[in-house]
C-alpha cells in the first residue's frame, strides 16, 4: 500500500512542480517518474510477508556502520567538489528513512510482539529521534541544491530499495524475482531523472568584476 501511494505521489509531485513551483518538467522527467512509479507498484504488488521472528544484530551493526561512513564520505566529498550535493543528500535521506523502517520493525520483534514493551527497547527511539531527523535534515539540505522533481523521487526511491537490501542481511529474508525487477526499474528511473539537464545544480550567479564607474 505504501509503495503504491509513493508511486501515485510521484505523479502528483510532477504536476505540483509543473503548475505550482513552475519547474521545468520535460518528457525525460515524466518518463523517469513513470518508471519509478511502476517499479514501486511492482514491489508492492509482489511483496510477500516474510513474518520475521528474529533479527541478526551483527549484520545490523554492519549496515549502520557502512551507512554512517559512506554518508560522511559523500557529504565531505560533494562539499569539496561542489557538485552532486542534491542527489547524494537526497540519497542519504532516503537510506536513513529506509533504515528507520527497519528499526521500527526490530522493536516489536525484540519485545515479542508486545506493543508497549517495544518502547522499552532503544530501537523505536533511535528510529524516531535519530534516523527520522537525519532523513528530514538531509532532505531539506538537498532542496538548497536541486529541484523538487529530482529530490523527492530520489528520496522515495532509496526509501523503497534500501529496506529491501537491509532485510536480506538483518532478517535473512528472500526477495522474489519480481521485487528485483521492480528495484531495477526504480534504479533505472533515478538514473534517467538525475542525468537530465534540469537535474544539474544551479551555479551561483556570476559576480560583476567590472570596475565601478568614476
Amino acid at each position: 500500500l505504501v509503495s503504491s501511494m509513493n508511486g501515485v505521489g510521484l505523479i502528483g509531485l510532477a504536476l505540483f512542480s509543473l503548475f505550482v513551483l513552475k519547474e521545468r518538467v520535460g518528457p525525460r522527467e515524466w518518463f523517469a517518474v513513470v518508471i519509478i512509479a511502476a517499479g514501486t507498484s511492482v514491489i508492492s504488488y509482489f511483496n510477500v510477508s516474510s513474518g520475521e521472528k528474529h533479527f541478526y544484530l551483527t549484520p545490523m551493526l554492519w549496515c549502520v556502520g557502512i551507512y554512517t561512513v559512506v554518508s560522511g564520505v559523500l557529504i565531505l566529498g560533494t562539499k569539496a567538489l561542489n557538485k552532486g550535493r542534491a542527489f547524494f543528500y537526497a540519497a542519504i535521506a532516503g537510506v536513513g528513512l529506509g533504515m528507520m523502517n527497519i528499526f521500527y520493525h526490530i522493536g516489536p520483534i525484540v519485545a515479542d510482539g508486545k506493543f508497549i514493551d517495544q518502547f522499552k527497547t532503544p530501537y523505536p527511539w533511535i528510529a524516531f529521534l535519530i534516523l527520522g531527523n537525519i532523513g528530514f535534515l538531509m532532505t531539506n539540505l538537498a532542496f538548497f541544491h536541486g529541484a523538487g522533481i529530482v529530490i523527492v523521487p530520489t528520496v522515495n526511491s532509496f526509501l523503497m530499495i534500501s529496506p529491501m537490501i537491509f532485510e536480506v542481511f538483518i532478517f535473512r529474508t528472500t526477495l522474489t524475482p519480481m521485487q528485483y525487477i521492480g528495484a531495477a526499474a526504480i534504479v533505472a528511473g533515478v538514473v534517467v531523472l538525475t542525468t537530465a539537464k534540469g537535474s544539474r545544480e544551479a551555479e551561483p550567479p556570476a559576480r560583476d568584476l567590472a570596475p565601478p564607474a568614476a
